[in-house]
């Protein structure tokens, strides 16, 4: 399996003190400390778990399709209806909403239990939004997937691509593969925020 990408982003970026002052792609990009705390690969609290998302990477994918939101529910949760606007959606999901891409990873603590993790791309998110308002109710999410997390266990997925119309999948990923994507790789701490579409720590910034 192919993850990443064959360019590493500056690894400056992950050495911001305050969460959300760099960002790539026009994704907000977590601190120092919570990087720091990324690549320890054991969740900060004993009892948790530590789940890891990452964007699988393929030779036919357009740019534009590789931006991908994922959310972590509980099982048995209902899906509320979804905004119109993605941007929206974390005063739906809160901070269980991240946006993943190029190397850019997802990554959370969790109490143990049974989740869903959902991938909903935004390319096609005019879409699933409009399947959810027709059916008047959930299940539209994207594709989704059951986990379990046990106490201190560390779990890896990417997100990949599937045919010409980039139908996405969610997959295993071996620790291996993972470890090695978040060590290069910035992690995410919220959802595409336009522009700047590249700031680093002292808020110098390029659109991308």
């Amino acid at each position: 399996m192919l993850v990443g990408c064959t360019s590493v982003p500056p690894a400056r970026l992950s050495e911001c003190p305050h969460a959300g002052t760099a960002r790539y792609n026009s994704i907000p990009i977590a601190s120092r400390d919570e990087h720091e705390q990324a690549r320890r690969f054991l969740p900060s609290r004993p009892e948790y778990c530590a789940v890891y998302v990452v964007r699988e990477s393929d030779l036919w994918t357009d740019r534009r399709a590789r931006r991908v939101d994922v959310v972590l529910t509980l099982t048995g949760s209902p899906i509320p209806r979804l905004p119109a606007n993605p941007a929206m959606l974390p005063s739906v999901f809160g901070n269980q909403v991240l946006e993943i891409h190029d190397n850019v990873y997802a990554m959370w603590e969790m109490a143990p239990g049974d989740y869903l993790l959902h991938a909903i791309s935004i390319a096609g998110y005019g879409g699933i939004y409009l399947d959810q308002a027709q059916r008047n109710a959930g299940p539209g999410m994207g594709v989704s997937r059951v986990l379990t997390c046990a106490s201190g266990s560390v779990l890896f997925f990417a997100v990949g691509d599937v045919g010409f119309r980039h139908t996405l999948v969610l997959k295993d990923l071996d620790p291996d593969s993972g470890m090695e994507y978040v060590r290069n790789g910035l992690r995410s701490r919220g959802i595409n925020a336009g522009r700047p579409g590249y700031r680093d720590c002292d808020l110098k910034w390029e659109p991308t």
